[in-house]
């Protein structure tokens, strides 16, 4: 054989060697894509209820990459779709048959409960797991569908016993257009009976002049008024022009807003002139991890930590168990084995102790506060 022919069949080999090579990589990243373990996560990224979306997409995130960094699942990454339903049943139904049809997620995280009202029975039809963070007791719409989140009806509750401690006699409520106010008017009504007088007035998101229904509410002349909205301009707006139009009274806060901490912020002096009860969710400020997860989500995001994104990071690691449980079994993306595992969660979460009962419902820690000169402070009913 000649040098030149000799030179050729080198080359020639060591372009085999380098195709196999090549071959053998993609083979590699093929596999590894193969095996994601995907999970799809319906929240609402813009509009009006974006504060929730992005803190329940913030704490998936910070979970799913604690577990892949560590492993993944015995070696499979989780791979989540984040998609944006901006709060919209309809959008996030089609979000839903997306993610399942065309994606092949066995689970989806979704939150808010009139989307997750959409969205539960197409998953629980299709025996796709899904865990909502929401205030209304989805798990009860099928087998496949559990819920990590505070009972609205049980905040309706602790204002009815509030109400009833004070002796109040008319109560005078704002509230928005929303699919839960009915369930936290039923437990504040289960408490109050037909002793209380209420004066209801509505309105819906994006409005901003309220004058007309707190106008109507003083003319009622209620000894305290309870609200009922998300945080936002909304209820900026409205606790503004109740002292703009000098009916202060009594402030009871239904649905969690005054207590987020740009609301706080933007409404400080005037929450000091009257007396403030509100409902709220929280972590424990003493417990070691919920500072660290506290420090480590304000330094990433440099937003104070509400709350919401513990809940859907406690989520990620029950699934972790969970699918680390069915994998060992040859089920990872088993939705059967799934559900299973998940009914014998038992988790020491961020956001508390961790527990499903058999309809998939567990009812988070809650408490009352009182907005203070030194800020909020836990409020105990007396009995």
């Amino acid at each position: 054989m000649n040098k030149t022919k000799l030179i050729l069949s080198l080359l020639m080999a060591f372009a085999c060697i380098m195709l196999v090579a090549c071959a053998r990589t993609l083979t590699g990243e093929a596999v590894k894509e193969s095996t994601a373990i995907k999970i799809g996560a319906i929240n609402p990224m813009s509009g009006p209820l974006a504060v929730y979306g992005l803190e329940y997409s913030r704490g998936i995130k910070m979970a799913v990459e604690e577990i892949n960094a560590e492993g993944g699942i015995n070696g499979k990454p989780i791979e989540v779709i984040y998609e944006d339903d901006k709060g919209d049943p309809k959008e996030s139904a089609t979000i839903a048959n997306r993610l399942i049809y065309v994606e092949k997620t066995p689970i989806i995280l979704t939150s808010m409960s009139s989307t997750t009202q959409a969205t539960a029975p197409i998953a629980n039809n299709n025996r796709i797991v899904m865990i909502s963070a929401t205030v209304t007791k989805v798990g009860d719409i099928g087998e496949y569908v559990f819920r990590d989140y505070w009972d609205m009806e049980e905040q309706g509750v602790a204002l009815g016993q509030v109400i009833k401690e004070k002796g109040y006699k008319k109560v005078g409520i704002i509230a928005i257009e929303w699919a839960d106010y009915p369930i936290f008017m039923r437990g504040l009504k289960s408490v109050i009976g037909d002793d209380v007088e209420l004066k209801e007035e509505k309105f819906n998101f994006g409005d901003a002049d309220f004058r007309t229904q707190l106008t109507k509410l003083k003319a009622f002349d209620p000894d305290v008024i309870l609200l009922y909205s998300f945080p936002g301009n909304e209820l900026i707006n409205i606790v503004q022009q109740i002292f703009e139009l000098d009916m202060q009274r009594p402030l009871l806060d239904g649905a969690t807003g005054l207590g987020w901490g740009f609301m706080t912020e933007a409404l400080d002096p005037l929450l000091k002139q009257t007396e403030v009860i509100a409902n709220w969710y929280g972590l424990s400020p003493e417990d070691p991890k919920v500072k660290d997860f506290k420090e480590n989500y304000e330094q990433r995001y440099q937003e104070p930590l509400n709350g919401d994104a513990a809940y859907t990071y406690d989520d990620i690691y029950a699934l972790k168990t969970a699918l680390e449980a069915c994998d060992a079994k040859g089920k990872v993306t088993d939705t059967d084995c799934i559900r299973d595992e998940l009914l014998k969660t038992d988790l020491d979460g961020i956001a508390g102790r961790l527990v499903f009962d058999k309809n998939g419902n567990y009812e988070r820690e809650w408490f009352l506060q009182t907005y203070t000169e030194d800020g909020w402070k836990e409020y105990a009913v007396q009995e």
